[in-house]
């Protein structure tokens, strides 16, 4: 992700790559609003960056056995399900594992 922050009233930060200022303002009080704010940018970019239209279906065989192996299944990691599914969790996931899951993206970014 090359996303970088600019217009934030703190300088220092302004040019910094998106993870770089993460990584500068984690832990620290001063910086908390900068954290935040940057985390959730990060955070959002990430999870839309994972799904795709005409998505979904079966990981790739590494990525399928590393899942299984570390949850068991696969998780509910974004709060954005709410406003169409409320509390049908269930739903929710079978709609983003069988049409928008961008597997590639997944993998591209397995540590």
């Amino acid at each position: 992700m090359e996303k970088t922050l600019t217009g934030m009233a703190r300088a220092e930060f302004a040019d910094m790559r998106l993870e770089k200022n993460i990584a500068a303002t984690a832990g620290k009080a001063d910086k908390t609003a900068i954290f935040n704010n940057a985390a959730q940018v990060w955070n959002h970019t990430f999870y839309w960056n994972s799904l795709k239209p005409k998505g979904g279906g079966e990981p790739g065989s590494a990525l399928k056995k590393i899942i299984e192996t570390s949850f068991g299944s696969l998780d509910v990691w974004e709060h954005a399900y709410y406003l169409d599914y409320q509390n049908k969790r269930e739903d929710y996931a079978s709609a983003v594992l069988d049409k928008l899951i961008n597997w590639g993206f997944a993998e591209e970014n397995l540590c």
